[in-house]
């Protein structure tokens, strides 16, 4: 396993094989340590995880904390690692792979956020995510050349407090459990490029 004690301090996280770290914090909002993990990803950091995998797919087997989760993949998709159960646990989640995917139809990136966190979620391929407890804010949650395919167990609201797109996709399928989504006085903003929206 790599394993690092100290890696909120490393610019850089090297693993050949599964990394699992126990730690205060990884990273910050203004500086995400890169790593170049081979295997899958264990994280807990309670003041917040800030991550961007260089080479490859991100495979997440769990990532918790108390404060926020951004997790980007430059060269891969982001992948949950783990069958029926959450794989992010986070007050706001911010997922981003530049050419790949988020999830996918086979396993769904399943996340629980703080009730009413935000979430942004942008991939080039398909976004398939689903929030297991509360309501979820939506900032931005994009495919540039897919579907977006995301269930909440509670309400869904507009979460950027701008005019910027909330959702944008192909393709969108957005559906909520127990919940209402956006309001008569904040209506959430699609954007939807030649497809449908279920």
């Amino acid at each position: 396993y790599g394993h690092s004690e100290t890696a909120g301090q490393n610019k850089n996280v090297i693993a050949e094989g599964n990394f699992v770290a126990n730690l205060k914090g990884i990273g910050t909002g203004e500086n995400l340590v890169e790593t170049f993990i081979s295997g899958t990803i264990t994280v807990n950091a309670p003041a917040g995880v800030f991550m961007a995998q260089v080479n490859g797919d991100a495979k997440l087997q769990k990532i918790e904390t108390k404060g926020d989760a951004v997790i980007h993949a430059y060269d891969g998709s982001i992948i949950s690692n783990t069958v029926g159960t959450e794989v992010i646990v986070a007050e706001n989640i911010d997922l981003y792979s530049k050419v790949g995917t988020i999830g996918n139809g086979n396993n769904v990136m399943k996340v629980v956020l703080s009730d009413g966190g935000i979430l942004s979620a942008n991939a080039h391929g398909d976004v398939y995510m689903t929030d297991l407890q509360g309501a979820v804010g939506l900032d931005q949650v994009s495919s540039a050349n897919g579907t977006v395919n995301l269930k909440v167990e509670g309400d869904v609201f507009d979460g950027n407090d701008t005019e910027d797109i909330n959702l944008s996709a192909a393709n969108i399928v957005l559906a909520t459990t127990n919940g209402s989504i956006g309001t008569s006085s904040d209506m959430l903003k699609t954007k939807n490029l030649n497809g449908s929206i279920d």
